[in-house]
Formats: C-alpha cells, structure tokens, sequence
C-alpha cells in the first residue's frame, strides 16, 4: 500500500525576522565576549596552571615505585571549574546557534540550558570518585600486582560507577534533548488525552477583537479585550486568505501600545482580519474578520446633510448643496 503523502508547513517551525535577529545579535555578542573573556582567563591569569598541575601529580604517582601522595591532583576538580567558567559564553552560542532559526519552546530552552550547565558539576562529581579520592586513599592497584590486587574491588565494583554514571547520564540526556527539539507549533495543536477522572476546569477567557474604525485611508484602530499579557505578545492586520507569517510590516508589538487605543497602518479596501498572537511565535488565539469599503466622496457628503438636518432642523437639499 503506498504511504499518503503529507505536506508540512517548514514556515511553522521557524521563528519570526524580528526573534531571529534578536538570537543572530545574542550569538555575535556570546562569541565576542568569549574571545577577549578566554583571553583575559589563559592569557593574564593562567588558569591552565591547575590543570597541568593536576595531570603532572597523576603522573608521578602512578609512575612511581612505590606509593606517596600528591596533594596537586586536587587541583583538576578547581581546573575543571574555571574551564567551564572560561568555555560556558561560547558554549551557550553554539547551543543557540543550533535552534536559532526555530521556534522553539521556552521550557526546552531552559531545559537545554540546564542540562549544559550539569556537564561540569557531574564531571566534577567524576574526578573525585574516579581521580582524587582513589589516589588520595591509595586504591588504584599500581604497583606490585600481588600486592594490590584486591584493590580493583572497590574500584572496579563501586567508585567507577558512582562516579561515572551521572557523567554518563548528563550527556546521553543533553545529546537527546539538543537533538529532538520541541516547536511551539507542535505544543498549541497537541490535544492531550483527558482521564476520565479528571476534573472539569473554569473556561479561560480568551482575547476578543473590537474595531472602531476601518475605513479607507486612515489607520485601523481597534481594541482588545483580555488582552494577553506576555511581553512578546503581537497583533497584525491581515488579508483574509493570507497566512500568519505574511504580516509584512502591518504588526506591532501590544506592549508598544501602552495604554494607547491600539491602532495598525491604513489598508486599501478589501477583505482584512486582524490576529492575535501571545508570544514571538505564530500561534494565532484570537481573530476578528473585517471589511475595509471604498472610499466615497459623495456618501461623506449625504452622511453629514443628514447630520446638519437632524442638529440644525435645515433644509435636506440645502446641506448637501453647500457640502459642495
């Protein structure tokens, strides 16, 4: 049987000009930073010292004949530290840069982000169990193997996983999440299953859209009822057929409004609709459908001789007479 062919709309899944630039100005500025950051770190303040003193005490005890404590292998766990310190802006960038034309969710950012930050506190976690403490208490089985054969025991049989697995399990979950991103998209058409035993919830109010004037010529202006409050939260004018990405420079941010009667720039006459959207993304929750007429010369003119009877009680004809 051949398999229904399905169309996905690539537009869906990425971020708006304006969160892309946003993201492109973050990366540029990570990287810069980095460079003169790292430069200040290895350059001026050497911290590499601790690492190589650290890897210079390993080496002496393990080639040495017989077994005497160095105290500078302690200094790997402090190495490890300020490597990270050093390597973390350059790091967030290139994390960035992998979704940085996606519209992704805040919370896998966050927990992207989280899990980056475990890797160096699980790698310190490793070195102790695995480095410092078993030269510290002499249980690496160097030397004279029948001598130190029991050694690989409480090695081999405990340290090596306490002290490996959560390094092991940090980077298998970070390596996962970074390669399954989640989409805003994906999130607002999920419609999860709801257990029997589930309680009804109260209704949320959802924006409505009311115009005050949409006339040919002059700015749209409108209002908004239970307007949502995020801060990336954005409004555009839209032909009716037209998708939520083709808003062309007919958007604006709500929080630019203020306490302003929001308003959006002038269309020609058709057929419009104005949309909704709660963050950065293209997630649509509210829509109001409009019609913009041509403008008419001689209605203006009938409409205010029917305002001048009606206030002044004059003659019809006499109005729209001197309209002209």
């Amino acid at each position: 049987m051949v398999k229904a062919y399905t169309k996905t709309d690539t537009a869906a899944y990425q971020v708006p000009y304006e969160v892309l630039a946003r993201r492109n100005a973050q990366i540029l500025s990570l990287i810069v930073f980095s460079f003169f950051f790292d430069a200040l770190l290895f350059g001026v303040f050497n911290i590499q010292w601790f690492a190589t003193e650290s890897i210079g005490a390993i080496a002496e005890m393990s080639e040495s004949t017989e077994y005497k404590l160095n105290g500078g292998v302690w200094w790997s766990l402090l190495a490890v530290l300020l490597f990270s310190i050093a390597l973390a802006p350059v790091s967030f960038a290139f994390v960035m840069l992998s979704y940085r034309n996606k519209d992704v969710t805040d919370e896998w950012i966050q927990k992207t982000n989280g899990l980056l930050m475990s890797i160096p506190t699980s790698l310190i976690w490793a070195l102790l169990w695995l480095v410092c403490l078993p030269f510290t208490w002499g249980l690496l089985p160097w030397g004279e193997w029948s001598v130190n054969w029991w050694k690989i025991f409480p090695f081999g049989l405990g340290l090596i996983w306490l002290g490996g697995l959560p390094l092991i399990a940090v980077l298998l979950q970070f390596s996962k999440t970074l390669r399954n991103p989640e989409f805003n998209h994906d999130v607002a058409i999920a419609k999860p299953a709801q257990s029997e035993t589930t309680l009804p919830t109260l209704p949320i109010s959802q924006p409505t859209i009311e115009i005050h004037e949409a006339v040919d010529g002059k700015p749209i202006t409108f209002s908004i009822h239970n307007r949502p409050t995020g801060g990336d939260a954005w409004v555009g004018v839209y032909p009716v057929a037209s998708n939520n990405h083709d808003h062309g420079e007919r958007w604006k941010y709500l929080r630019d409004y203020g306490t302003a009667t929001p308003s959006l720039p002038a269309q020609p006459p058709g057929d419009y609709s104005i949309r909704v959207f709660p963050d950065g993304g293209y997630n649509m929750i509210a829509e109001h459908k409009f019609s913009i007429a041509k403008h008419n010369p001689a209605v203006d003119k009938i409409q205010s001789a029917f305002k001048g009877t009606a206030q002044f009680g004059t003659d019809f004809w006499s109005n729209a007479l001197d309209k002209q």
